[in-house]
């Protein structure tokens, strides 16, 4: 049986459907289990039965060596923080939201550092090159720079060309002890009907709570595995990516990134994901060094599996052949979009390229690519194999390629 999920990345207008095949066999029923034989053993002798202890006179006063705290409090135990409202959460974060204004869309972030005026935003907001501004809530448009991008961790760390006297920063905390049923707060610029242009929208906060506090997400071939993500029904679409997740304490603990919205031709609601700070502090703080991980060409494009269906809708009338390419189930990925100036085009590769291997390895997938570049030292050089194919009235012709990329040694900021 065939379900169809569509995932929404949250930079405002990305959307991407992702067919997942089940592998369960519905109506199954499982195998009865006959009853284990007779026991030939002899059983132990009971165990004495210890006596009762004493019951103590209601009269006798409970000795107490330390005073008793709260109820649920250990005793002599410091109270717990007292939660915050989302209202109080939105009041103190506001300013340290931001919008992100680039060509793949817009998005949002939010300041780690406001001293050096370090933001952070998704990957797939940012883009690997061209122009960026941040906008802050009190409309300041300021030019930004990448110190480093990782298309593989869906992770970008900014910096504004000119710092504002009143930016103020998040707290980021620690999402480990997050568990169900915890309340979480984002905040983002999401797309609405507001009249004012994009860069003149106000902050919006939603606020929900935590589904599964830990967990792996595939959302979709074009995009990478989401490790350790946090699923949570705090209302975001697109226009939030990149922005924070907060706790009932005001601390970051996620980036929001993704929602899925469909499967199997019914609407899915109330499910969103951010990548957790447990994931993404490590990270965060290599970017910030301008270290960018497997961002060696691939940021720059989209990727979908070759399937019959798409394979259609990119070479109209003349699908026969990728038909039964996918049919095999020979791994390969199509190039839909390559984005003009990025170091794919510069690499050149090519709208409608078919990539088969990377590295020797059979591509079938983003994160089975991320999987390579995340196993290559930085400077060595990764050789990606590929064949261009063009349908005419008569054939399908084949033009192999073969390009090699280099994993960065050093900075990639712009």
């Amino acid at each position: 049986m065939t379900h169809r999920r569509t995932t929404t990345l949250l930079a405002s207008g990305a959307l991407v459907a992702a067919v997942l095949t089940g592998c369960g066999t519905e109506g199954s029923t499982p195998a009865a289990t006959p009853p284990p034989p007779p026991s030939t053993t002899t059983a132990a002798p009971p165990s004495p039965v210890a006596p009762p202890s004493p019951t103590p006179s209601p009269s006798a006063p409970l000795l107490q060596d330390e005073p008793v705290g709260d109820v649920g409090t250990a005793a002599g135990a410091p109270a717990a923080e007292e939660a915050l409202s989302p209202k109080e959460i939105f009041a103190q974060n506001v300013d340290a939201t931001v919008q992100v204004l680039a060509a793949e869309g817009t998005g949002s972030g939010f300041v780690i550092d406001a001293a050096e005026g370090i933001v952070v935003s998704n990957a797939h907001v940012t883009g690997g090159v061209g122009s960026l501004s941040v906008v802050t809530s009190r409309g300041d448009r300021i030019p930004a720079r990448r110190l480093g991008v990782s298309p593989c961790e869906d992770l970008a760390v900014l910096q504004m060309n000119t710092v504002p006297r009143d930016l103020t920063e998040v707290t980021m905390g620690d999402s480990t002890p997050l568990q169900a049923q915890d309340e979480v707060t984002a905040i983002g610029f999401p797309a609405s009907f507001d009249a004012a242009q994009a860069g003149d929208r106000t902050a919006v906060p939603t606020s929900g709570h935590v589904q599964v506090p830990r967990l792996d997400a595939a959302p979709h071939s074009s995009l990478p595995l989401y490790v350790a993500a946090i699923q949570h029904d705090a209302v975001i679409n697109p226009g939030n990516s990149g922005g924070p997740l907060f706790n009932d304490r005001g601390e970051v603990v996620g980036v929001n990134s993704l929602g899925n919205t469909e499967q199997g031709g019914r609407t899915i609601q109330g499910q969103y994901y951010a990548i957790s700070t447990e994931h993404a502090v490590p990270v965060i703080e290599q970017l910030r060094q301008g270290v960018s991980y497997g961002d060696v060409g691939l940021t720059g494009f989209d990727l979908s599996t070759l399937t019959p269906e798409e394979a259609g809708a990119i070479w109209a009338g003349g699908a026969g052949h990728p038909e039964a390419f996918a049919e095999a189930g020979i791994p390969a990925l199509v190039v839909t979009t390559v984005e003009s100036g990025s170091p794919a085009e510069a690499a050149g590769i090519l709208l409608r390229d078919v990539i088969t291997r990377m590295a020797g390895q059979p591509v079938s997938s983003f994160a089975e690519m991320c999987g390579v570049l995340t196993s290559t030292n930085p400077g060595d050089a990764i050789v990606v194999d590929g064949f261009f194919m063009e349908p005419t009235q008569t054939a399908q012709v084949y033009d192999p390629w073969r390009v090699e990329l280099r994993v960065p040694a050093g900075p990639a900021g712009d």
